[in-house]
């Protein structure tokens, strides 16, 4: 994620830099759709039972026997 964050920061730069006029407003709105994709992103991954990305736990459940295999 912080790679893309810079290349998109490079790539806003770069266009700001060619046509020799920053628009402010639209580099802001850029920003802040970026910004708000990663921050949902980091949500969601933090909330593992609801949200857009599931994870199955099944693996987690066979290294939880596994190790309780080993301990006994």
């Amino acid at each position: 994620m912080f790679l893309i964050s810079v290349l998109t920061n490079v790539a806003v730069g770069y266009s700001c830099g060619i046509a020799s006029d920053r628009h402010i407003f639209f580099t802001l709105l850029f920003s802040l759709c970026v910004c708000t994709i990663f921050y949902s992103d980091i949500i969601d991954l933090d909330r593992p039972r609801r949200g857009m990305i599931l994870v199955s736990q099944v693996s987690l459940i066979e290294l939880k026997k596994t190790i309780e295999k080993k301990h006994i």
